[in-house]
């Protein structure tokens, strides 16, 4: 059971993580309160070490005291953290399509609002010479205004967040920020084809107004 080597190492309540052996592994977890331990295995790929006999002997150590503490390499570790931030990010992502739908029908409402307040205006614009297809457009590209604005605010913060987020992370877990510019991008992209499609019932709303009717509104 000799000492594993410098990559070693574990951790055990509020001790630093240190290098140790079985024997002083057994010696600690006999003479030591605990409530958890969490051991990692980092050898090298030249090392003559078997991980999992190593694996099985911390184990055996631990099955009196401890039988649920986890016995696991570095790589386990960072895989485990990584599905937990992947859960995260999935539920997130559910919550950020709810919300991208509730501000698509936000979108459709406040432009239908809007056209039925400027029903005058709508009037006599078709009055002077406005086609329908041309009405059509300019309510329909209202709503894509609104919806890249919406997206603009929504990346300024949320880089933001991220970033400061970022730093508050042990740097174990997080080496580097990167921003996703070519994903930033298409989002915003998608938020515009979104008003778009968000305004087209407005839209047609507006093109087939009467134009007397329009005019006569109070």
């Amino acid at each position: 059971n000799g000492f594993i080597g410098p990559d070693f190492i574990g951790t055990i309540l509020t001790d630093p993580e240190v290098n140790f052996s079985i024997g002083d592994l057994e010696s600690r977890l006999e003479t030591e309160d605990f409530e958890q331990v969490t051991n990692r295995i980092d050898a090298d790929s030249q090392s003559e070490i078997d991980i999992e006999v190593v694996r099985a002997d911390i184990a055996a150590l631990l099955d009196e005291q401890a039988p649920t503490a986890p016995v696991e390499t570095t790589e386990e570790v960072a895989q485990d953290i990584s599905d937990q931030i992947n859960q995260v990010l999935l539920v997130v992502n559910m919550l950020l399509i709810l919300a991208g739908f509730i501000a698509l029908l936000s979108i459709a409402i406040a432009l239908s609002l809007s056209v039925f307040e400027r029903t005058r205006e709508i009037g006599l614009m078709r009055a002077v010479g406005t086609t329908r297809p041309r009405l059509r457009r300019t309510i329909r590209w209202e709503g894509a205004i609104i919806a890249v604005f919406g997206a603009f605010i929504g990346v300024v913060l949320g880089l933001g967040v991220g970033v400061v987020s970022s730093s508050r992370i042990p740097e174990e877990l997080v080496t580097i920020v990167a921003v996703p510019w070519l994903g930033i991008i298409a989002l915003v992209v998608q938020a515009m084809i979104a008003g778009l499609i968000s305004a087209v019932f407005p839209a047609w709303r507006a093109g087939r107004m009467n134009v007397l009717e329009a005019i006569s509104h109070d």
